[in-house]
Parts: C-alpha cells; sequence; structure tokens
C-alpha cells in the first residue's frame, strides 16, 4: 500500500514528464502527388480532352480521394460535352517505386458508353417566360445533333433570363433522362421561379 507521501511523488514526477513532452496535434489526411494519369480506353475524347483530364491532377498535391474525384470529374464532363451520358469510369492508384513515398500514378480505365442525341425538351412549373423563348436561349439544335457542350450551362441560362425580369431567387433543376434504346435523351426543366422583387 503507498503512503501519502509516495502518491504525491509520483503524482508530480508524472506531472513533469507530461509537461516535457510537445503537444499533440491532430493528424492530418494523408497527402499524395500525381505524377501520372494513365488513361486506358476512352475512344470517344479528343487529344485535348486527354490532355485536359491529366493537367486537373498531375503535379497536383492532396487527398487520393480528392484527386481521383477531380480526374473522374474532368473526364465525365468532357465525355458529356459529346453527349456521353453514362460513362463508366473506374479509376485505382499505384505508389511508384522510382520516387518518394507519397508520389502516385493513377489510372483512369474508361468505358465510353452511348452516344445520344436529344429527342424531347419540356419545361415544367414555368409561368413568366413563354416556353419558345427559353427554347431559343438554349443550344437545344446542337444537342439534336449530338453537341451537348451547352448542357452543363442549362441552369443557368434559364436562371439569367428570369433574375432579367426580377426573379433573383429562381431555382432551375435540370432532368436529364436517356434512353439507350433509342441513344437518344429526354430534358425536362422544373423552374421554380421564386418571389418576384419590387
Amino acid at each position: 500500500m503507498n503512503h501519502p507521501g509516495e502518491l504525491a511523488l509520483v503524482v508530480i514526477v508524472a506531472a513533469l514528464f507530461c509537461a516535457g513532452q510537445p503537444p499533440v496535434t491532430p493528424v492530418a489526411d494523408d497527402q499524395v502527388t500525381v505524377k501520372e494519369l494513365v488513361i486506358k480506353g476512352g475512344d470517344a475524347l479528343s487529344s485535348f480532352q486527354v490532355r485536359e483530364a491529366k493537367g486537373s491532377v498531375e503535379g497536383q498535391t492532396g487527398t487520393m480521394e480528392s484527386l481521383m474525384d477531380t480526374a473522374r470529374l474532368s473526364l465525365t464532363a468532357s465525355l458529356k460535352s459529346d453527349c456521353y451520358l453514362n460513362p463508366d469510369i473506374e479509376l485505382f492508384s499505384m505508389f511508384r517505386k522510382d520516387g518518394p513515398a507519397d508520389d502516385v500514378t493513377l489510372r483512369a480505365t474508361v468505358k465510353d458508353g452511348v452516344r445520344y442525341t436529344l429527342r424531347n425538351f419540356r419545361i415544367q412549373w414555368d409561368k413568366t417566360i413563354p416556353a419558345q423563348e427559353i427554347e431559343r436561349a438554349l443550344p437545344l439544335d446542337d444537342m439534336r445533333r449530338g453537341d451537348c457542350r451547352g448542357l452543363n450551362d442549362v441552369e443557368n441560362t434559364v436562371g439569367q433570363l428570369y433574375r432579367q425580369r426580377g426573379y433573383p431567387n429562381v431555382k432551375v433543376h435540370p432532368l436529364i433522362q436517356p434512353n439507350g434504346a433509342t441513344r437518344q435523351f429526354d430534358l425536362t426543366l422544373y423552374v421554380d421561379e421564386g418571389t418576384r422583387s419590387r
């Protein structure tokens, strides 16, 4: 059984030992640097789009998850711009033996999928702007020819039309519905105008 004096001495020694230790800092997420992105497949990608995808991650440092997401987003956006709406992109990483321990090579296997063309365009909930005016503001004819570069701007383009008419809080929700059997897709816009400002 310890005497009170011995217990006090142990507490003092422990306090002095802990005081000499550096403060504990939280461990940050593991950071890696992408030295190379290797793309297999993706025959529909142009050389420019391949360079763009590589440039989005090569030489960049971050978590593995965020870098993979960046590469996937770049590849998906490029294929979507050419109306490949459902690409299959698999990514995995390999640590490099010829560099620092945190250097990685990302490998992407890309299956383009089906190239679609626009079939039907609809607008729901809209009450203010005539459908014909909205249709004229969008590159729908391009989408019918298989050029979907304007697809990502649909929400902003239609929203701007409403903001110019005094609806600052308008929300535009695009719904893209591809049909693999017909190789066509339907685009429906749900427009929530909000309240008109005075």
